[in-house]
């Protein structure tokens, strides 16, 4: 059904798509009856304006969820009955924009608990932040902000995304908007180190792999699917079941491996009957990727690619051996995601205890 309404502070709204969930009736003699309708609203958006915009300078405000990062720039924070320093701002560029990525002040350490713990799936963490010239350019940075996210979610482990937005102009709200970007897995499970951070070992390493790798990713996310990838990598982390890891692992590099195939001149006719191995090696030679192992990639196939895909199950590995094996896939994607985005820090490897390893350049 289409709604025409108004929120309870007097703003006007329009729903073209939407149906009732759920529905109350209250009635008796001689008062008038009420009902409450609970509304599945399935509208890509829902804006909700506060005031009239204009053509003009405006500042953008997203809500993320589940972004745990420790920022490069502390201030005070004020927590139950005390107040201290946190790192909790990082400051970032895209190709023609500054951002802001700051903690949202009522983010504190119960509910970053509560999201690690799995008590809470979902909750919002912190704030993106930048300005545009005019109010016109919102669906370029709309687009470079969903990148943030992305990259995010493949440097922590948690699966980030977005949920409100807010338009200012002349420091006054004029719009606020809430939607839903696709989210793959949760931040259970996730440590507060991460992949890529900013702390006492690797300095400050997610600010400068946001810096390095968001133009690349604005630019090659649609030809080589690298948002699936990460939901991949997403799910694998947060998934509790060993062969559930391990396949959503090979999931990410079939699908990575075939869209690089496909970039190098490759038809989908040859590669249907091209395994996973044959296409990392192309990969591996072509794009000088040295650090893809051929026998590693002949034992993924062999020992864990085609019992799984045939049988659902690896018969012959104990659960150390899947245990590895899973870190290895893991990090193998992991090396390929930051090889092709252009990082060049330093990322903490799963596959080698969690030590401090420097990413892998053309060999």
């Amino acid at each position: 059904m289409k709604v025409d309404g108004t929120t309870q502070d007097g703003r006007r709204f329009t729903l073209a798509k939407c149906a009732p969930s759920a529905l109350s009736f209250l009635w008796s003699v001689g008062t008038p009856a009420t009902s409450d309708v609970l509304l599945r609203v399935e509208d890509e958006e829902l804006l909700l304006p506060v005031a009239p915009s204009v053509p003009g300078p405006a500042e953008v405000r997203w809500v993320l969820t589940n972004a745990l990062f420790r920022g490069d720039t502390f201030s005070l924070h004020n927590g139950p009955g005390t107040s201290f320093r946190r790192a909790d701002t990082l400051s970032c560029q895209s190709s023609s924009k500054e951002w802001v990525l700051r903690l949202l002040p009522s983010f504190g350490d119960a509910e970053r608990v509560a999201l690690v713990n799995g008590v809470a799936k979902q909750l919002p963490t912190a704030e993106l932040v930048t300005s545009v010239a005019d109010i016109s350019e919102l669906p370029s940075v709309e687009n470079t902000a969903y990148a943030v996210t992305r990259l995010l979610s493949l440097a922590t482990g948690s699966s980030v995304a977005g949920g409100i937005r807010r338009i200012y102009q002349s420091g006054q709200p004029v719009a606020e908007s809430f939607f839903e970007w696709s989210i793959f897995g949760g931040a259970e499970s996730t440590s507060f180190s991460g992949f890529i951070v900013n702390d006492g070992v690797l300095g400050n390493a997610l600010t400068r792999f946001l810096n390095e790798a968001i133009p690349a990713f604005e630019r090659d996310d649609q030809d080589l699917r690298l948002s699936n990838v990460i939901g991949y990598l997403e799910q694998a982390r947060t998934t509790p079941v060993i062969e559930a890891k391990i396949v959503m692992c090979i999931l990410a590099l079939e699908t990575l491996t075939y869209r690089l195939c496909l970039r190098l001149g490759r038809t989908s006719d040859e590669l249907a009957s091209t395994n996973i191995q044959q296409k990392l090696n192309t990969v591996r030679g072509r794009l000088r990727m040295g650090f893809i192992d051929k026998r590693f990639a002949e034992e993924a196939r062999e020992s864990l690619r085609n019992p799984l895909m045939h049988s659902g199950a690896i018969p012959t590995l104990q659960m150390p051996e899947k245990v590895r094996w899973a870190d290895d896939l893991y990090a193998l994607t992991f090396r390929m995601l930051i090889f092709l985005l252009g990082y060049q820090g330093q990322w903490l490897d799963p596959s080698s205890g969690w030590l401090p390893t420097n990413a892998p350049s053309p060999t």
